[in-house]
């Protein structure tokens, strides 16, 4: 009874297991083929758009699936415990010389978790980009300068113009036309606080502009305000803008 119950759970944990792996596999190919990043909507749309599934976009998508991953690592352990003396069994069937499996166990063990943590020990490298009006934007390459990396006083660095071609006709069409700005680019996972302490704007003059209520908490993301007052991020885009404008 005692094993038949234990094989019960097995084949349930199993099958979670690869209905979650399927989840993982389906949502990563919806974020990387439908929900496309932004520098791809133009050449697949002939439009900037925003995109969205059930309501949610690439970035709460992307929460989602992070979500799933680590429950499937949950299930990984939970499944490795369930299997341990098997997996004990055919490691030392497969090792016979105790030295190798003395090396080979730590050295699996170190190499797993480096590549599950390694994310939150590494840093990204920083670059400055130039926006069309000539302002600094994004981030800042903190990389030592070689020698021959050094500018002249008389060289600056090469700014190249946006093309705002498409923002008056995406303003003036319908609510899925997106308008992209380097400078002022917003996604559902952001917060209300997060939008106003970035672009310097009070977060009153966003919930005016969009008809919410003033008494919305600043800590509320702007993909839940968007299922709830059905604007598009390119609407909290624009608002900035006109703010930014009328300064």
């Amino acid at each position: 009874m005692v094993m038949k119950n234990k094989t019960n759970i097995n084949f349930i944990i199993d099958a979670i297991m690869f209905v979650n792996m399927m989840a993982m596999a389906g949502i990563g190919f919806l974020i990387k083929y439908t929900l496309v990043p932004g520098y791809k909507e133009n050449e697949i749309y002939g439009r900037d758009v925003d995109l969205y599934f059930l309501g949610m976009d690439r970035h709460e998508w992307g929460k989602i699936h992070l979500a799933i991953s680590l429950f499937f690592i949950f299930l990984l352990a939970l499944h490795i415990i369930l299997h341990w003396k098997t997996i004990v069994s055919f490691f030392r069937r497969l090792f016979a010389d105790k030295k190798k499996r003395t090396i080979i166990a730590p050295v699996f063990l170190v190499l797993s978790f480096l590549l599950i943590t390694f994310s939150f020990m590494v840093k990204p490298d920083i670059e400055t980009v130039y926006t069309g009006s000539g302002q600094m934007h994004g981030r800042e390459n903190t990389a030592p300068l070689l020698p021959s990396d050094n500018l002249s006083t008389e060289e600056e660095p090469e700014i190249i113009p946006e093309d705002h071609s498409a923002t008056s006709e995406s303003a003036s069409g319908s609510d899925s036309e997106h308008v992209h700005s380097k400078e002022y680019a917003v996604n559902g996972t952001m917060t209300l606080m997060e939008v106003g302490n970035l672009y310097n704007v009070p977060t009153a003059f966003i919930l005016y502009e969009l008809n919410i209520p003033e008494n919305i908490p600043v800590n509320t993301r702007l993909g839940l305000l968007r299922r709830s007052y059905g604007f598009t991020m390119s609407d909290v885009e624009l608002i900035i803008i006109q703010y930014k404008a009328n300064q």
